[in-house]
């Protein structure tokens, strides 16, 4: 299913043109959940897992290589990090505060990603989904 498709059926659902049915609703729920852990498999891609880490280990060089060390993350850097949004939920957190994050808190959870990343040597730890995958898997598959 494409998302236009499924966000016409959420539009439909929204306007009340099938009475607001509390089971479609809940069908309609759980296509969007499966499409957006669809979506969510990119970040297993080999290729995005080897940038993403490369963009990690070059801002952990330049954060904490050789002092002194900034007090807080350069703007150039946020705007890289910011490119990593969805990666990690943790990570999220620090890129969409940084300015209330000590530098010591960026740390653990850059080595504990880059870690993550690199030691898989690009395993994906599951399929890979092309965009042909997305549009033919099953608009009503169940969550596990």
């Amino acid at each position: 299913m494409r998302l236009r498709e499924l966000q016409t059926k959420v539009l439909v659902w929204l306007r009340g043109e099938d009475g607001f049915d509390c089971d479609a609703g809940k069908k309609l729920w759980q296509d969007v959940s499966t499409y957006a852990d669809l979506l969510l498999q990119v970040n297993h891609r080999a290729e995005l897992r080897e940038h993403d880490g490369a963009l990690l280990e070059k801002i952990y060089a330049g954060l904490f290589s050789s002092p002194p060390h900034p007090e807080s993350v350069p703007d150039a850097m946020r705007l890289e990090l910011e490119t990593l949004l969805g990666r990690d939920a943790e990570l999220d957190e620090l890129i969409e505060s940084p300015a209330s994050r000590a530098m010591e808190e960026w740390k653990p959870t850059l080595q504990r990603i880059i870690q993550a990343l690199t030691v898989s040597g690009g395993d994906s730890g599951g399929a890979e989904w092309t965009e042909e995958d997305v549009e033919a898997a099953p608009v009503n598959a169940q969550l596990r």
